[in-house]
């Protein structure tokens, strides 16, 4: 028991002591990581961008539940691996969420990630069509998800609607999670949205006009994902036997 609570208190330690480091890292970026291509910054992203208050609290809490749930799964040079690759997706979340930009840089970050993992499980015994044929087809099929719905958006809509940001990162996201739980991501993130939408709704907030970017819900579904992977394919396995009875 005494293991165990102090264990979560060195978890907590440092969730608090990486998110003051990220707030430092991310206001320090380039101003240019967040804008297009084809856009000077502007003044707002010379300004500190985030704050402990309530930014960094926010990413203390994401973190502190990320780490417990990494440790509960992996062991190791795992644990560290995945445990970056949330720090990366709380990154681009809170990117996405402020300038509705995700940096290059991010998203490359989060392949790397990936990649090291199944060239680990590679050198660990893994034949290479086990290591690398899931997230390979996890990529390509989270990149397709959302190349799909951009061109349906633009034939309906005749304008943008889903960012290659958006398709890089998700992209990054199916072969860091492989295929097929991509799948099980993407609407996960669908149910996020539609519940945040809600919520604000309820709150008597104006919603029309109103622009919520996919890169935060994508990111918190893979955070969700990966620290209770277990109870969520128990639960999927249970809904599946009750479809089939």
């Amino acid at each position: 028991m005494m293991g165990s609570f102090f264990t979560i208190l060195l978890f907590v330690c440092s969730a608090i002591a990486v998110s003051a480091l990220l707030i430092k890292l991310f206001n320090a970026l380039p101003a240019k990581w967040f804008c297009d291509y084809d856009e000077q910054p502007g003044e707002e992203l010379y300004r500190k961008r985030l704050f402990w208050k309530p930014h960094g609290l926010v990413m203390a809490l994401l973190l502190t539940a990320s780490f417990i749930g990494m440790h509960l799964r992996f062991h190791g040079f795992l644990f560290f691996l995945y445990c970056f690759a949330c720090i990366v997706l709380l990154l681009i979340g809170i990117s996405d969420s402020k300038y509705q930009i995700i940096p290059d840089a991010f998203s490359l970050a989060l392949f790397l990630a990936a990649f090291i993992r199944a060239a680990y499980a590679f050198l660990h015994g893994a034949s290479a069509k086990s290591a690398f044929l899931s997230p390979l087809l996890g990529a390509a099929c989270g990149a397709g998800i959302l190349l799909f719905f951009g061109m349906i958006g633009r034939l309906l809509f005749k304008k943008e609607a889903m960012g290659m940001g958006d398709v890089k990162l998700f992209g990054a996201i199916g072969f860091l999670t492989g295929f097929p739980q991509i799948l099980f991501i993407f609407f996960l993130a669908i149910f996020l949205a539609f519940f945040h939408i809600v919520f604000l709704a309820l709150c008597k907030k104006r919603l029309r006009g109103l622009y919520l970017p996919l890169g935060p819900y994508l990111c918190l579904a893979v955070l969700f994902f990966l620290t209770f992977q277990t109870q969520w394919e128990a639960l999927f396995r249970w809904y599946a036997e009750l479809l089939f009875l």
